[in-house]
C-alpha cells in the first residue's frame, strides 16, 4: 500500500518537473518563427490599416503628413511585444519543431495559402450558418407563428 502511494506521489512529481522545467522558448528562436510564419508582418499591417483610418478622418491633411508620422514608429517594438505571448504559449521544443515544419514543403504550402483558407473558411461558414438560419426559421415560422 505505502509503495503504491509512493508511486503515485513520485509520479505526480515528475510530471509536475517536467512541465515546470520545459526550457522557454528563447526570442531569437520566437523572432525566427515569427519570420517564417510572416506573423512579423502583422505591425506593418496595422500600422498601414491605422494610417489609412486617420487618412479618411480629415482629408486636409496632407498624406505626407500621415505617411511621414508612420515612419516615426518602429516596428521592432511590436515583434518585441509580441515575444512574451509566444513564449508563454510555446516551449523551446514547441517553437523548433514550428520552425523545422514551417521548413518542409507542407509547411511552405500551409503558410503559402493560409490566408485564402482562412477566407474561403469563413466565406463557407457565412452559407453554412445563412442555411441553418433559414431552417431554424423555416421550423419556428411552422411551429410557432401560426399557433
Amino acid at each position: 500500500m505505502r509503495n503504491k502511494l509512493l508511486g503515485k506521489i513520485l509520479l505526480v512529481i515528475a510530471l509536475l518537473a517536467t512541465q515546470t522545467f520545459a526550457k522557454e522558448a528563447t526570442k531569437q528562436s520566437v523572432i525566427e518563427m515569427m519570420n517564417i510564419t510572416g506573423a512579423n508582418e502583422l505591425g506593418s499591417q496595422f500600422m498601414e490599416q491605422l494610417v489609412v483610418n486617420f487618412k479618411k478622418m480629415d482629408e486636409k491633411v496632407p498624406e505626407k503628413y500621415w505617411d511621414d508620422l508612420a515612419k516615426e514608429v518602429d516596428m521592432n517594438e511590436i515583434t518585441q511585444k509580441m515575444i512574451p505571448v509566444y513564449q508563454k504559449y510555446f516551449t523551446q521544443e514547441d517553437v523548433d519543431k514550428a520552425i523545422e515544419f514551417y521548413n518542409t514543403e507542407a509547411g511552405k504550402k500551409l503558410l503559402k495559402h493560409q490566408t485564402t483558407i482562412y477566407q474561403d473558411s469563413v466565406e463557407a461558414g457565412r452559407a453554412w450558418i445563412n442555411d441553418i438560419g433559414k431552417m431554424f426559421y423555416t421550423k419556428y415560422k411552422k411551429d410557432y407563428m401560426k399557433k
